[in-house]
């Protein structure tokens, strides 16, 4: 039996078909946790609001790796701010937000909505508000999640789903790679797709992150790409410097059954010229125009699927199917951006390595010269270091999102299009077949990735032959400039004791003399040492037995010993340094 083989464990079956579940009411966690402490607010203690939503039990490890990261975003004091109702910027634009009921009639709010209006719209029943229609299909589309608006999540999630959006934030935060369906034992699914990607922007001022941490750190990092090649100077200055932005896409499919879900979409947009409102990936191109034309045939559009689906009355109804699309969209997004990277770097490393930065030819050494390669041997140094980190870092994101998608298409496919019907069967299939298309493409570039990284490290083992030779060269100008020292170190020591007015005699005769002693003993500097390290390696060798010689003695207890002895340790040297061999078959004992 191969222990090696991994084992496929059984997870737990969705019923996708059961009948339509009966919901306890709508409220949020926070808000049933403030109840219950006003209601006993002499008794027990009374957690922050964070620590409320979290829901951590005391001595759980989440305590050191999950709530850092809550509050190194979501600070008490805004999360107290935003359940008061008290918003600092109320009228930015926050999210797109879409409510449905089972017979696809819209609620009156819907689209790109302010912070404050999202806050309310949040607060309302999504079950039987008085004056408005079921929210029994929830879409939330959220760019460049901050700290308000995930606090806005945070304080008006479900008790039901407050688990749910806690690990989503959460993986959204720390940038998981991840793709998978989960199920809980009362029958609720969550279906969650988690990618992260590299955005290659050239810009003449950068556009980084300005969502900051607790430790003042942006949450996602720009790289500045000038270490690289790239286009000539005059074009950089026209069309600005080359940056690559990390980049999050987060969707999450969660309900209790297929005729009443929340989708939330999460994305990382700090890096998008936000001056087009014409621009789909951004809030501003879904706000709803209050004085439409009749006459015009449009629709309202699905910000989640960046424009691509509708959001009307014909709209997907599935949760599965659903997801299956947006995934599909947004895997040929992140695609196209994965493309782009490779073919600039790509074309940048290639050019850097077609220069030459360490010639090719050799020429004679020099001071003169010398000085030029130890500048280049570190500018190619720095280069290699920087790009063979950006190489090997998106190698092992390639392959974490392959991974990701094996295990998706292993274990979780048959548990999504199963109870059915033969269309939606044949609608999710397809997606899944365009999905595996643009997969196959990672892997593509991912194999180019790796060609990338092979040609870096050819680069380095040449210039590390380079440094060696160029190494071994340089012993040469030492032993020049020892020379040079030796030549002109009498004079300047006689000079020196001149100086100091120990003078005798002639000064030409007293300089002559001085100088000629300082000569002498420079020049005599160097077979004396040499002498004093060939005495001190001989006495050296004088102390430590040779085993070959311990094993050539014969014992006096009566233990049998070779036929042959070794000479003297001192013979031994002797003959070794004036080059005598010895012949050992004449010495036998």
């Amino acid at each position: 039996m191969d222990r090696a083989a991994t084992r496929s464990f059984p997870r737990r079956p969705v019923q996708w078909n059961r009948p339509m579940t009966k919901r306890e009411p709508e409220i949020s966690r926070i808000d049933l946790h403030t109840k219950y402490q006003k209601r006993f607010q002499n008794e027990g203690t009374n957690p922050s609001l964070l620590s409320t939503f979290l829901s951590i039990p005391e001595f759980s490890p989440r305590l050191d790796y999950e709530l850092p990261v809550f509050q190194n975003i979501l600070d008490e004091t805004i999360l107290q701010r935003i359940y008061e109702g008290n918003f600092e910027t109320p009228s930015n634009l926050a999210a797109w937000l879409h409510d449905r009921d089972l017979s696809n009639r819209p609620r009156g709010y819907n689209g790109s909505l302010s912070l404050l209006d999202f806050d309310r719209q949040l607060s309302l029943k999504r079950l039987g508000e008085k004056g408005l229609p079921d929210a029994n299909t929830r879409k939330i589309c959220i760019n460049n999640p901050c700290q308000w608006t995930l606090g806005v999540l945070a304080v008006r999630a479900p008790e039901h789903q407050a688990p749910v959006i806690r690990d989503f934030i959460f993986k959204h935060l720390t940038a998981r790679t991840s793709v998978s369906l989960d199920t809980v034992i009362d029958g609720g699914f969550t279906l969650e797709f988690h990618l992260a990607y590299p955005v290659w922007t050239r810009d003449p001022s950068p556009r980084r992150d300005q969502r900051v941490t607790r430790d003042g750190l942006p949450l996602r990092k720009s790289t500045d790409l000038s270490f690289l090649p790239g286009a000539q100077k005059s074009d950089r200055i026209t069309h600005g410097f080359d940056y690559l932005h990390e980049a999050q896409t987060s969707i999450c499919v969660t309900g209790r059954d297929t005729s009443q879900w929340t989708a939330i979409r999460l994305t990382d947009s700090y890096f998008e010229d936000d001056s087009d409102p014409n621009k789909e990936y951004l809030l501003p191109f879904y706000v709803a125009d209050p004085y439409p034309d009749q006459d015009m045939t449009s629709c309202e559009l699905d910000a989640i699927s960046i424009a691509n689906l509708t959001a009307d009355n014909v709209s997907v109804t599935d949760p599965r199917e659903y997801f299956l699309l947006v995934v599909k969209i947004h895997v040929e997004r992140i695609t196209e951006h994965w493309t782009n990277v490779l073919f600039k770097l790509k074309d940048m490393i290639e050019e850097y390595l077609s220069s030459p930065h360490i010639p090719l030819v050799r020429r004679e050494s020099s001071l003169g010269t010398m000085r030029g390669e130890s500048y280049a041997i570190e500018a190619s140094e720095v280069w290699l270091g920087q790009t063979s980190d950006l190489v090997i870092q998106w190698i092992l994101l390639l392959t974490k999102t392959i991974k990701a998608w094996d295990k998706f298409f292993d274990r979780d496919i048959s548990r999504i299009v199963c109870q059915s019907s033969k269309d939606r069967i044949s609608h999710m299939n397809d997606s899944l077949y365009e999905i595996r298309r643009f997969l196959d493409e990672i892997m593509v570039i991912r194999e180019e990735m790796e060609e990338l990284k092979v040609k870096v490290e050819r680069f380095e083992k040449k210039l590390g032959l380079h440094i060696t030779v160029g190494g071994s060269r340089a012993i040469i100008l030492q032993h020049l400039n020892v020379t040079i020292l030796q030549f002109i170190s009498p004079f300047a020591l006689a000079g020196t004791i001149m100086q100091a007015g120990l003078v005798f005699g002639h000064p030409v005769l007293c300089f002559t003399v001085l100088a000629s002693v300082g000569a002498c003993i420079m020049w005599a500097l160097k077979p004396v040492l040499t002498w004093l390290a060939r005495k001190a390696r001989i006495e050296e060798a004088n102390q430590v037995v040779p085993q070959q010689i311990i094993q050539g003695l014969q014992l006096e207890n009566g233990v049998q010993t070779t036929s042959y002895s070794a000479p003297t340790r001192p013979e031994l040297i002797y003959h070794r340094f004036q080059g005598v061999s010895i012949d050992k078959s004449n010495q036998a004992i």
